[in-house]
């Protein structure tokens, strides 16, 4: 139970983005209040993937619309994740504000501590961290990756000759690519929390490794945008 409320606020979140196809006025503002949600409800299980699913879901949405080149995609995805963190960050320090003020428990001092103490690098190396991590789900990572790996083969061999250049085939994965990074970055930042947890639910942040490895493929066999117009042509001639 202790990870339904992380898995209900990104599900949740990136069916509200789907809905809308990704058509939302200003998506960094909603990155805040997920952040945030994400903080009142969670006990430090597994937050980022709050943030990485309404991602992989706004980016399925926008790429097709329009082509994001390298800088936008890195520009969205840094800027969400700032006012994801800002909003984590902001309810998180209110909690302690709020109980120091009411109850004068020296709350910040202790949080701050707990702070150091669950991302201590002297009690583990960072690839300890990442193995660890990775025990509980290798084989779910090398089923994916297999059948990814045949799916992939039966695509390129179909799309052949309309797969896009290597440049639209870079912005494809691009986001995809980066997200899947998170979790990584929250082992390095979290890495004692991470490798004492990992069987409570520390692993569990791979979900975005899981997510990612299928997408990757899908939009490296993906037909180019010219190719798909050509073909359109040719079936209204």
């Amino acid at each position: 139970m202790q990870g339904t409320p992380v898995f209900l606020t990104a599900m949740i979140s990136s069916i509200i983005i789907a809905f809308k196809k990704g058509n939302i006025k200003n998506i960094y503002p909603m990155f805040f209040v997920i952040g945030g949600i994400t903080c009142f409800v969670d006990f430090l299980t597994t937050p980022i993937i709050t943030l990485g699913l309404p991602l992989i879901i706004y980016f399925l949405c926008i790429q097709k619309q329009t082509r994001l080149d390298i800088v936008k995609i890195i520009k969205i995805i840094a800027t969400a994740s700032i006012n994801w963190l800002i909003g984590y960050a902001l309810i998180w320090f209110t909690k302690w504000a709020l109980v120091d003020a009411l109850y004068g428990r020296n709350l910040i001092e202790t949080s701050i501590g707990q702070i150091f103490f669950r991302a201590d690098i002297s009690k583990c190396t960072f690839i300890a961290t990442v193995n660890r991590n990775l025990e509980p789900i290798i084989m779910n990572i090398t089923v994916i990756t297999f059948v990814t790996f045949i799916i992939t083969i039966i695509r390129l061999i179909k799309n052949r000759n309309q797969i896009g250049t290597t440049k639209e085939i870079i912005q494809n994965i691009l986001p995809y690519a980066i997200i899947m990074l998170m979790p990584f970055v929250w082992y390095f930042v979290v890495r004692r929390h991470s490798y004492e947890h990992r069987l409570l639910f520390a692993y569990r942040n791979l979900l975005l490794l899981l997510a990612g490895i299928p997408l990757i493929a899908l939009k490296i066999t993906e037909k180019s945008d010219k190719q798909e117009k050509i073909l359109d042509k040719e079936k209204k001639n």
